[in-house]
């Protein structure tokens, strides 16, 4: 049989588990901020844009200030209207914006960030740097 003392060690020891849980996947939560037209996740010593410009397309930016995401690009056409829809999903290692079309998916750790079809199927991947 546990005695009183045991039962308070085991209690602590898992109130500390979950805690800990608790505290990792509050801390994720905070990582991924989702945006007007998708997410924005700080990498490294920057932060990783990825924005939904249309079902097909969308625009991904790494910038050491998020100030440079307000800017206008030279590289890519303004939307035209509202973004279309997305969802976002996260959990500990990954995030991904997807539209009905495509998905990118972003790596947590590295910011590698990987391009698939609707269903799934890999178009094209960064290989993480880590």
């Amino acid at each position: 049989m546990f005695t009183t003392a045991d039962r308070c060690k085991y209690l602590v020891i898992a109130a500390a588990i979950l805690g800990a849980a608790l505290f990792q996947s509050t801390t994720q939560a905070q990582q991924v901020e989702k945006s007007a037209d998708g997410i924005v996740v700080p990498v490294g010593d920057g932060f990783l844009s990825v924005g939904v410009r249309s079902e097909n397309v969308i625009h991904v930016m790494f910038a050491k200030d998020r100030s440079f995401f307000s800017h206008t690009s030279i590289a890519a056409l303004p939307r035209s209207g509202a973004a279309p829809k997305f969802d976002v999903t996260s959990d500990a290692s990954q995030a991904t914006v997807s539209t009905a079309a495509l998905k990118a998916r972003v790596d947590l750790k590295s910011g590698a960030v990987s391009f698939l079809d609707s269903a799934g199927k890999l178009i094209a991947a960064e290989k993480p740097v880590g």
